[in-house]
């Protein structure tokens, strides 16, 4: 608002510049000025002038723009692979361009044995595959960011031959 009625223009100032401009703004309406933003966390402000000089600024507020998928990285068991054991540690790697940790479920045999359990990005993950039967294996890891971006890992499979013997 201004008391005189007579605003300028309205700035878009973004990461300390002013990167947009609207020459006629309106008192009291909602004002828009299109500007696309990059990749990345910006800090953005409003600066409003009138004709007689007078300007006031908004506070700084901040916005993240996360156009990236995060991405697994599969380690052990690697595909197809053959062990005689009765369960095995399943590693894998999150990784997100923007985010520090990852919300995952990994999967074994199209069941969610780890469900919405976050995960520190560019870090190895090892999970429990629990009691393994003998025959094949399927499993898998899908990972999303904060933005909501998903990504799913390719499925891999192992074999299990033989499972050692139990004592009672």
């Amino acid at each position: 608002t201004d008391l005189n009625g007579d605003l300028a223009s309205a700035n878009l100032i973004v990461n300390g510049s002013v990167v947009a401009t609207n020459q006629s703004p309106m008192i009291n309406g909602i004002n828009q000025i299109n500007y696309t933003f990059v990749e990345g966390c910006h800090n953005w402000s409003v600066n409003v002038s009138d004709s007689s000089g007078l300007d006031n600024e908004t506070g700084n507020r901040s916005l993240c723009v996360d156009l990236t998928d995060p991405q697994i990285t599969l380690n052990y068991p690697p595909h197809q692979g053959f062990y005689t054991v009765g369960y095995l540690n399943l590693s894998f790697v999150p990784e997100d361009n923007m985010d520090s940790n990852l919300t995952c479920n990994v999967t074994l045999d199209s069941v969610n044995i780890y469900e919405n359990v976050d995960y520190p990005a560019g870090n190895m993950s090892s999970v429990s595959s629990g009691a393994l039967a003998d025959g094949v294996h399927y499993w898998n890891v899908s990972c999303a960011d904060g933005a909501g971006r998903v990504a799913q890992s390719p499925t891999w499979e192992f074999t299990i031959t033989d499972t050692p013997p139990t004592v009672s």
